[in-house]
């Protein structure tokens, strides 16, 4: 299988000692279709905001095309192709 587009790594969002997301760990292809499921409250929009750089997570990696993305850079992120 091919590197990923875009992958998370290890991402944890919440107070230190009681994270309420995480840790997640998810790799997106080129030509796949991914869906993003939940209840209620789940951090799925959190994660889709992670993504968009709109938020910062505790800790962990965001990747595009192998790149450390810097957390928290919407406008970097775009300039990637995301968003």
């Amino acid at each position: 299988m091919t590197a990923p587009v875009l992958a998370l790594e290890d991402i944890v969002a919440g107070p230190v000692m009681a994270p309420w997301l995480g840790p997640i760990n998810l790799s997106l292809h080129a030509g796949s279709i991914t869906a993003l499921l939940g209840a209620n409250g789940a951090g799925k929009s959190t994660l889709i905001r992670f993504i968009a750089g709109l938020e910062t997570p505790n800790v962990g990696a965001l990747r595009i095309d192998g790149k450390i993305m810097p957390t928290g850079n919407p406008r970097g992120i775009a300039q990637q192709g995301i968003g």
